[in-house]
């Protein structure tokens, strides 16, 4: 295909990339690679092998959208990005702009760190280097995000927050702190994804957020 098309193919990410060929499972899903977190945030075409197939034995490059996948959720995020991308919907990470992130400690135990800090800049949004930036922030939405994948464990656990200093972030700052999972998945679902128990370091529970006057609508509370 690259010869009959006189097209450039690439093994590594690069932000001329127009097309990302991903592996599809036979549900039609993929997996989040960081070459398809790369490729939705720059409103990429990701599809099937069988695009290329099929453009060879038509020998014409064929229109993709019938050859998106699904993401990892079964959702159409490689399809809403492409549309995104050509004007023709608004943007579901608009939201973004107004989320403030810091990017705790704990996460120097990731080798993908620079790679997520570039991603939120280009999903839009606020990255703080210091904790204390939050003070003055106006943003609606304050989160910590912490690494909690270790395989080192005991390393794992010295670099994590504690629950005494989560609590005083939340009232100091009324910031959230959650697994960098959930950072991820807003990423993969183009979208914004609630806060449920299972993203929180430490859970916190409605009448916590009642009383620090966080946003009830932001959060998915456990048992309710």
């Amino acid at each position: 295909m690259v010869y009959m098309f006189n097209l450039q193919a690439q093994t590594k990410w690069t932000s001329d990339i127009t097309h990302l060929v991903a592996v599809v499972h036979p549900d039609n899903r993929c997996d989040p690679t960081k070459k398809f977190l790369n490729a939705i945030l720059n409103h990429c075409y990701i599809v099937k092998f069988q695009w290329v197939l099929d453009c060879v034995d038509k020998k014409s490059l064929l229109p993709e959208e019938q050859y998106f996948p699904l993401n990892t959720y079964g959702e159409e995020s490689p399809l809403i990005s492409v549309k995104v991308g050509q004007g023709h919907i608004e943007s579901p990470l608009e939201w973004c702009k107004n989320c403030g992130l810091h990017f705790h400690d704990s996460l120097r135990l990731c080798n993908s760190l620079k790679l997520m800090i570039d991603l939120a800049k280009k999903a839009g949004f606020v990255v703080y280097n210091k904790l204390e930036d939050f003070k003055d922030s106006q943003l609606k939405m304050r989160i910590i995000l912490c690494y909690n994948h270790s395989e080192d464990e005991k390393n794992e656990q010295k670099l994590l927050p504690d629950d005494k200093l989560i609590k005083g972030w939340i009232h100091d700052y009324k910031a959230v702190t959650l697994s960098y999972d959930w950072f991820v998945d807003c990423i993969i679902s183009y979208k914004f994804v609630p806060i449920k128990t299972q993203y929180q370091i430490l859970p916190i529970d409605r009448n916590t957020v009642i009383l620090e006057e966080m946003d009830e609508s932001l959060f998915v509370f456990s048992n309710e």
